[in-house]
């Protein structure tokens, strides 16, 4: 993807969520297996890069960027195996594919909120506002793709939406300890 349709594609999921989860759940969207590495890599990249003047020296916030970006990709595919899974009984196998694609969406506000990490507690209403919106993009994605057919319940999308927001947290808490206690200290 180009920088062009990456931008597109957030403008899309921030503005248009139900709009941009029924384009997602098409057959030919949900065939292509690139997401992760065209869409979720390169803003997580461009995300832990804008980290570097918050740190300030060099070293701290390569290492910091380094971990970070390993925390968020581990994140993504355990909410995507976890995701597939929940759907795969639900449906086809193009529906389980795009069950899985759910959380490469879904915590786009997470990555956004990450230099947010280090205003203290404004970082901890940056990442609720950020679960909260995850959520909503959760349910949305969920909601198409049972319209779609896929046949799971209300309480596995909760469940679903819930196992975001705790991934989320995890995160949040794994970064915020690291700035804390190697970063900032003294």
């Amino acid at each position: 993807m180009t920088i062009r349709q990456i931008l597109a594609v957030i403008a899309g999921l921030f503005s248009r969520p139900r709009q941009f989860w029924q384009e997602m759940m098409q057959p030919e969207v949900t065939g292509r297996n690139d997401m992760f590495r065209e869409y979720a890599v390169p803003v997580i990249a461009v995300m832990q890069l804008c980290k570097f003047p918050l740190i300030g020296e060099p070293r701290p916030a390569m290492l910091f960027a380094l971990f970070s970006f390993v925390l968020d990709i581990a994140a993504l595919y355990l909410l995507s195996g976890i995701f597939s899974s929940a759907t795969s009984d639900a449906g086809s196998r193009s529906e389980t594919a795009a069950g899985g694609r759910i959380p490469v969406f879904a915590l786009t506000p997470f990555w956004f909120s990450e230099p947010f990490f280090f205003a203290g507690t404004w970082g901890g209403f940056a990442v609720t506002a950020a679960g909260l919106l995850g959520m909503a993009f959760t349910a949305f994605g969920l909601g198409v793709l049972q319209e779609a057919g896929a046949g799971f319940s209300s309480l596995k999308k909760v469940w679903l939406s819930g196992m975001l927001v705790l991934v989320i947290a995890v995160c949040f808490l794994l970064q915020r300890a690291v700035i804390d206690f190697v970063i900032l200290s003294p």
